[in-house]
Parts: structure tokens; sequence; C-alpha cells
């Protein structure tokens, strides 16, 4: 049953279409059990992303623990928002 709630969240992060180019594929989201990692390019792209899946959560009635959250800049190695390199 998770799993159909998490794909939403999933679905709303993808279509937002901010995510970092790794390998000639675009990824926006590592999602494994019930963690995730949101990949953003930059710092606004990562709180559009945390927007977006806020919002996600609040229809479905999930909280986020955001004492297991952290920030890693600098992982993007080639950065892009979907044809444009910033």
């Amino acid at each position: 049953m998770f799993k159909l709630y998490v794909r939403d969240l999933l679905k709303g992060v993808v279509g937002s279409r901010v995510g970092c180019s790794v390998a000639g594929h675009i990824i926006y989201v590592l999602a494994y059990a019930d963690d995730m990692v949101l990949i953003a390019p930059s710092w606004r792209g990562l709180q559009f992303l945390l927007e977006v899946i806020g919002k996600e959560a609040v229809n479905i009635d999930m909280l986020f623990n955001t004492n297991k959250t952290v920030c890693r800049p600098r992982l993007c190695i080639s950065i892009h928002m979907i044809n444009v390199k910033l």
C-alpha cells in the first residue's frame, strides 16, 4: 500500500523536470523503501523540489522526518534543467 503513496510523490518530483545529468540521464530522485534523495542542480531547484514533494505529501497526509534530513551540495557533475545547462 505504501508504494502507491510514494508513487504519487515520485511522479510529482519527476514531473517538475528539475534534476541533474548523470551519465547522459536526467536524475530527479533516488528512492528505496521509505527513503528518498532529491537531486537538484541548485539550492533554488532543491527548494522547488521540496515544495513539490511537500504539496504531494499534504494530499496523502504524509509527514517527513526532518531530523534525518541533510543536504550535500555540489554533487552534480553536469548541471542541467531540462535542455538548459546552468
